[in-house]
């Protein structure tokens, strides 16, 4: 979503689908939003960073991978 929010001609969208899941989820700042295709949810921090820290060596690898292509 940050992503989104930096470019100009995605910054409007971004902006609206904060907002609309932030109302619906009642999400607070510290969230983390993982889309898949027209799939969304909500994590707040402390549980992403659990499950992160819960993936097997070649799930986080892989992980690894794609963060840093």
């Amino acid at each position: 979503m940050q992503l989104y929010l930096l470019r100009a001609d995605m910054k409007e969208l971004a902006n609206k689908t904060i907002s609309t899941i932030t109302k619906k989820e009642r999400a607070g700042e510290c969230v983390v939003i993982l889309y898949s295709g027209s799939h969304y949810a909500v994590f707040d921090l402390d549980e992403y960073s659990f499950i992160l820290m819960k993936l097997k060596s070649g799930a986080k690898n892989r992980l690894a991978e794609k963060i840093k292509a």
